[in-house]
């Protein structure tokens, strides 16, 4: 920046400040509502996920602006154990259909998920949360911030 006499000249004016991206990446926004809707309709989007994921595959082509919106709507297993209880006569339909569009080694992975998945939470409650932390003070929302398993010496 400086020439050594004192002088500071400005680096180059980029036109986009940041690192590149990749055109190609899908941009959530609150438009595609992650997180909304009932258990129901989770396992509907998971399932038109699937199904729309196994027909890219076989095309052998990339999703589509409106199929990457599709597919961000996959919401995983986690929060719907239920899918997997054969004594919930609630979710025997759900249950068969699944059965039938999962390989036997990929439901049982899909069932495995529902106690070791990583809760993924909406936008709307990842900004409340922290807008809440804000009020609390940075030195809280740094601590939220940081990875699970890491520590700091607080002297």
């Amino acid at each position: 920046m400086g020439n050594g006499q004192g002088e500071v000249h400005p680096t180059a004016t980029r036109e986009r400040l940041g690192p590149p991206r990749n055109q190609a990446n899908y941009r959530i926004t609150d438009r595609d509502r992650l997180g909304e809707g009932s258990l129901k309709q989770k396992f509907r989007a998971n399932v038109e996920a699937i199904k729309l994921l196994r027909r890219l595959e076989s095309d052998e082509r990339p999703a589509s602006d409106d199929e990457k919106a599709a597919l961000v709507r996959y919401v995983g297993w986690g929060g719907l154990p239920q899918v997997f209880d054969v004594n919930s006569r609630e979710w025997f339909k759900e249950q068969v259909e699944l059965s039938k569009l999962l390989t036997d080694e990929e439901h049982t992975s899909a069932r495995a998920s529902t106690l070791n998945a990583r809760t993924t939470r909406s936008p709307v409650i990842v900004r409340g949360m922290y807008a809440a932390l804000a009020r609390f003070g940075s030195r809280m929302a740094a601590f939220w911030s940081r990875p699970a398993g890491s520590a700091t010496s607080s002297g």
